[in-house]
């Protein structure tokens, strides 16, 4: 299969999932993600705005937030033309961005320097730490970064998103985990 397949495949699954289940099976990924020693110890991390059929992110944020973590959040950089990381408080207004994810509306740029955690979406995963997304290469061009390359790229999947392997090449990053509803899959990457 090849990556367009496999993004048309999994927004028709995606399209299909009933809100409530969705939420409900968020609930559980989230709950094993702030259960990981990566993110009791993390003083900072870098997580994504949920979304509309994304496993949704605000129970992670509400706990870093509440455990006094700096909270940066992907948003674009028009200036650059490629995603950046801006700081995000509790209660920050937000707007819809480029391409339609959601930002805060007050921007504070941020490197990746130091940030242990990133929190990733994605289309399509696979047990190796393969990631699809939607075809534009921004998470991949943001997670290339030097500056985050000793971060823990933690993707965010429903079971359904999961294949046995996903198309990847050089220019892809690879997550050092991948958290479902049904496990938490660590990768030596």
């Amino acid at each position: 299969m090849d990556k367009q397949t496999v993004r048309e495949t999994i927004k028709r699954t995606r399209a299909g999932l009933d809100p409530a289940a969705l939420a409900e099976r968020s609930a559980v990924i989230q709950a094993s993600v702030m259960s990981l020693p990566e993110f009791a110890a993390a003083k900072a991390l870098a997580c994504y705005l949920a979304m509309p059929g994304e496993v949704r992110t605000d129970a992670i944020l509400d706990a870093a937030w509440s455990a006094g973590k700096t909270v940066c959040v992907p948003a674009w950089r028009a200036e650059s033309g490629m995603y950046g990381l801006s700081k995000m408080a509790r209660g920050a207004r937000v707007r819809r961005g480029a391409g339609g994810a959601p930002e805060p509306v007050n921007l504070d740029w941020m490197d990746l320097a130091g940030l242990p955690v990133i929190v990733t979406p994605g289309l399509a995963f696979d047990a190796e730490g393969g990631r699809i997304g939607h075809g534009g290469g921004h998470y991949d061009r943001l997670l290339r970064d030097p500056a985050g390359s000793q971060a823990v790229k933690i993707g965010l999947a429903l079971e359904a998103q999961m294949f046995t392997r996903v198309p990847t090449n050089e220019a892809d990053v690879r997550m050092n985990m991948v958290v479902t509803e049904e496990r938490v899959i660590r990768i030596n990457v």
